[in-house]
């Protein structure tokens, strides 16, 4: 059998497989705090912000995940398609992926207005670094889709290097987002301000995961390696889990500010109990959570 057959075989079934775990983790994930989103996200008000965000991060991409699993395992396995319905298959993957990426910038967003108040310039250079994300991927994928090589059953046997476009834009978007909360951090934990502690913490959490899932990518796609096809499933997966877990976060701190229980619970990366206690807020008094 042709080598290369051979290989785009072996990434079908791999594909298949980590189809299959990305979707898992999700339900999993749903599954352990089905009880923290039943006690904390539905009773929010309609007019909370957070509230549909989360369910939007949550329950758009459990669908898409799962429709993208079953297309991949059923479908696909059956029913070689044509290019050209690949491609526009791979462009509704990448628009699913650039919503929930935005929907967990919002996130970020908000909590950036609540830590700077009405300061114009920290809500400008917030939404730049939104839009450098959202131009990069859409530049990323308008060049990376054509140019990359796809197999009759729609497997990325090769991704084009223009998909460093998307890594770049990513690492610049959540570095500024990253740094605008983190320069509240004295005053944050001097006002025993909550909204900020959290959005720090969870914040550097989600930095770290972003940039060693981008940079695993990078150094595979610089060497042309089949792997980047296969990391690309995970990417609505990290949105999802980070989406949530902050708005789980900071409606438990909200609620029940004594027990410092948090579902990201890992030492070193937060600051002391005090710092969690919250403040009466003008973010609060307006209803955003």
């Amino acid at each position: 059998m042709d080598e290369g057959v051979v290989q785009s075989l072996d990434l079908w079934q791999l594909g298949g497989y980590n189809a299959a775990a990305s979707w898992l983790i999700m339900v999993w994930e749903c599954i352990i705090t089905l009880g923290d989103e039943v006690e904390y996200i539905w009773p929010m008000p309609n007019t909370a912000y957070l509230k549909w965000l989360y369910f939007f991060g949550r329950y758009f991409a459990l669908t898409f995940q799962t429709a993208m699993f079953g297309i991949q395992v059923g479908y696909l396995a059956q029913h070689p398609i044509s290019l050209h319905a690949c491609r526009t298959f791979r462009l509704i993957e990448m628009i699913a992926s650039t919503m929930l990426m935005l929907c967990f910038d919002a996130v970020l967003l908000l909590r950036i207005y609540a830590l700077y108040g009405l300061c114009t310039w920290s809500s400008a250079i917030g939404t730049f670094g939104v839009f450098i994300e959202f131009a990069a991927t859409i530049v990323a994928a308008v060049l990376t889709i054509p140019e990359t090589l796809y197999d009759s059953r729609c497997t990325m046997v090769r991704v084009s290097k223009m998909i460093l476009i998307f890594v770049v834009g990513t690492f610049i978007s959540q570095a500024i987002l990253l740094w605008l909360a983190y320069r509240r951090r004295e005053r944050a934990v001097q006002a025993r301000s909550t909204i900020a502690c959290v959005t720090i913490r969870d914040g550097m959490l989600v930095f770290v995961c972003f940039a060693s899932f981008l940079t695993i990518v990078t150094i595979w796609t610089i060497h042309n390696s089949p792997v980047t096809t296969l990391l690309i499933f995970y990417i609505p997966v990290v949105t999802f889990v980070a989406t949530c877990r902050i708005i789980l976060n900071l409606q438990r701190a909200r609620y029940n500010p004594a027990t410092q229980q948090f579902t990201t619970e890992i030492w070193g990366l937060y600051e002391s109990a005090d710092s969690f206690l919250l403040s009466d807020g003008p973010f609060q008094r307006h209803g955003a959570y």
